[in-house]
């Protein structure tokens, strides 16, 4: 009888993995001060650099952009990095509260996708490091193993204010980043990233909306979910959509026209104004471009007979409402127009189609017999 291959060749191997092998302090200390003079050096240059990841001690600047082969590279962060963050609103199921991500690969992917995604929308883009600060227990009593291990608690809370101009419309937009990196008391390197903060003086959470995107592809992220805030640090006005909103509703209460609402959230809100998800931010207007003086168009109403009363040129009239056609034949009772003395409304979207230029099936025309 065959003795067979042995069995172990067909036996799972359920050994843990070793645990990572600790350094001595002195050690630990060198090395954790490489690694937050690597994040205090390169952050800044984040849309030049990318995310650097790695010490190379051989080097005049240590920094090593393109992994060396040298055997003395040092890996700022951890295999099984993990990263949390909360978005200021949250997210319509399934995703969770709390977004989360782990591993480095994905850790460095997400850097990759945010960076070229801002650079995409932004120009001049630059980060400011406003603070950078090293969080270490009080410990009075005299070394021992506890209380070198207490000693290892180390956290680096770091400020970052991104600068950019928006590529549409000229606008300057600036968001503030708060993170809080963990160090292992073991081996030195970053094994978290707890949830930042990310504020925006200019629009609705921009690069937040990037980075909560990321993170949510593991969850089956919708990419409608990133355009909410796509315009940027142009969008003037947003709206917090309500159970029970129609977009013609949103524009009566918030003087904004049909058109307008429908152009600056371009394929986010469809044609039909039918996946409008509650609790999600859209954006009523753009700088420069943001007609907020309406008129809701009632029955027997005609476009000669609403420029007329508002005292409006005929060609502004229709340069502002760009759905109407010329006989205004689809003008539709409930329907937000803008009566703004200039043209202030934005141009047609990039795909070239109207919004707003059919009668909703559900809506009835301003005048019967059209």
């Amino acid at each position: 009888m065959s003795n067979g291959p042995p069995l172990s060749r067909f036996t799972p191997n359920h050994d843990e993995p070793s645990p990572p092998e600790q350094i001595p302090d002195l050690e630990w200390e060198i090395r954790t001060g490489r690694a937050i003079y690597i994040l205090e050096r390169t952050l800044p240059d984040f849309f030049q650099l990318g995310l650097v990841s790695h010490i190379d001690p051989t080097r005049p600047d240590i920094v090593d952009v393109a992994v060396s082969e040298s055997g003395s590279v040092e890996s700022i962060y951890s295999p099984v990095v993990r990263l949390t963050y909360t978005p200021p609103v949250a997210l319509p199921p399934p995703f969770p509260r709390t977004l989360s991500l782990e591993g480095l690969a994905l850790y460095m992917a997400s850097s990759v996708f945010i960076r070229h995604t801002m650079k995409t929308l932004y120009s001049d883009l630059r980060v400011e490091m406003r603070k950078l600060a090293v969080h270490t227990p009080s410990i009075t009593a005299p070394p021992t193993d506890v209380t070198s291990s207490r000693r290892r608690e180390k956290s680096l809370f770091v400020g970052l204010t991104v600068h950019g101009t928006t590529r549409v419309s000229g606008g300057t937009g600036e968001w503030q980043i708060d993170s809080t990196y963990g160090f292992s008391p073991v081996t030195h390197i970053v094994p978290s990233l707890f949830d930042p903060e990310i504020h925006s003086f200019a629009s609705p959470t921009m690069f937040a909306s990037a980075l909560a995107v990321f993170l949510a592809v593991p969850f089956l992220v919708q990419c409608t979910l990133f355009l909410v805030s796509a315009q940027g640090s142009n969008c003037t006005r947003t709206y917090i959509v309500q159970p029970g909103d129609i977009c013609d509703k949103i524009s009566a209460q918030n003087n904004v026209s049909t058109y307008q609402l429908a152009v600056v959230n371009d394929n986010i809100i469809d044609l039909e104004c039918d996946n409008l998800n509650p609790g999600s931010t859209i954006c009523l207007g753009w700088a420069g471009e943001d007609c907020s003086t309406t008129y809701v168009v009632q029955p027997d109403d005609t476009c000669d007979d609403i420029s007329y009363a508002y005292n409006i040129n005929e060609t502004i009239f229709y340069d502002n409402n760009p759905q109407l056609n010329a006989d205004c034949t689809n003008l539709y009772i409930g329907e937000v127009v803008c009566m703004a003395p200039t043209v202030m409304v934005p141009a047609l979207p990039a795909s070239g189609t109207i919004p707003g230029s059919q009668i909703p099936a559900t809506a009835t025309p301003a005048i019967p017999y059209c």
